[in-house]
């Protein structure tokens, strides 16, 4: 039986900041490749705005987008089962690709044709995305059209990952979508989403004449909200874990699963190994634990497990080898 020791190294808070880029950012791409988009990627979403139809669907760098008009999507989701509420409401614009005269992307990349059509008119009201997992990290890509020869379409973006309440965390970014200094560009907001699955966008329009345009965005899964940060102090029968919870505010319960196994973790498959508890987390958390018992020169694979009554996710695998 391997023997596990756990240390709780302290609490983590999140404010929607989690990396060391600028965040928010605007980002300007003139091709498919500067856009980032990916098929290694994971999305929630994938959406092309506008009454403009592409057949067959729009795919950038083989990623397929659904294209509506529907500001709100409260009954089909996207393939991931997610949706979106209260974009803007207008579908109007089909915006063919002869009258982009001020675009900064040429004909032939796939991304041109998603700034081709657009909803539009959404005024110092809130947008979001729903169906999101508690505690998990997501990168939200609005990809902006340079519409014209003059900076126009300003706007503060008000971005809410934590909830809607008094007091909740606000993350403001002001912009002109329509900038001739950086050309066509994408918004950038990466973030961990609260316990109510939603990130929540309040747009506050600084006129009435030029509103935001939504052309199509994208929500990358970055990480979960369990994860294997590092393996250290790897001996001839033990090793210290490292990982991280994120709660989301739910009691989750944390198990390793270690042996030489491969493949997808499983509860039955012990993988030579074991099916141990770590501990039981009411806070966003750092932690480490060492594993006892281990083989001598053998090699390893450990998995973290994370439950709650919301879901059961499993973390990012590591692989070791003890010494001989």
């Amino acid at each position: 039986m391997k023997n596990i020791f756990i240390f709780i190294i302290g609490a983590v808070t999140f404010a929607g900041v989690l990396s060391a880029l600028e965040n928010p950012r605007i980002i300007p791409f003139d091709s498919d490749a500067e856009t980032g988009i990916s098929t290694n990627k994971t999305y929630t979403h994938a959406v092309d705005f506008g009454t403009l139809r592409h057949d067959p669907p729009l795919k950038i760098n083989g990623v397929e987008f659904f294209t509506t008009t529907a500001p709100s999507m409260p009954g089909d989701k996207t393939p991931r089962g997610c949706g979106w509420e209260n974009f803007p409401p207008n579908p109007n614009h089909p915006n063919p690709e002869t009258t982009m005269t001020f675009a900064s992307t040429p004909t032939g990349q796939c991304v041109r044709l998603l700034l081709t059509g657009m909803t539009w008119n959404l005024q110092n009201k809130t947008m979001r995305l729903t169906d999101l997992q508690p505690g998990f990290e997501y990168e939200l890509r609005f990809y902006n059209r340079s519409y014209g020869s003059a900076k126009a379409r300003g706007q503060t973006f008000f971005f809410k990952p934590q909830g809607e309440e008094p007091g909740a965390v606000s993350t403001p970014f002001s912009f002109y979508q329509d900038d001739p200094e950086t050309g066509d560009n994408m918004l950038v907001y990466r973030y961990r989403v609260g316990a109510n699955g939603k990130l929540a966008i309040f747009v506050e329009q600084w006129d009435n004449v030029y509103t935001w345009h939504a052309y199509g965005f994208t929500n990358e899964e970055m990480s979960k909200n369990i994860i294997v940060t590092g393996i250290e102090n790897i001996g001839g029968t033990k090793a210290t874990v490292k990982g991280e919870i994120y709660t989301a505010g739910a009691e989750t319960e944390v198990k390793a699963l270690w042996g030489n196994g491969s493949g997808e973790p499983s509860d039955n498959d012990d993988w030579n190994g074991g099916l141990e508890s770590v501990g039981v987390f009411k806070k966003d958390s750092k932690f480490d634990f060492v594993l006892d018992g281990l083989l001598p020169g053998a090699e390893y694979r450990i998995w973290l497990k994370a439950s709650n009554t919301n879901s059961v996710v499993w973390s990012n695998p590591m692989n070791f080898t003890t010494s001989n």
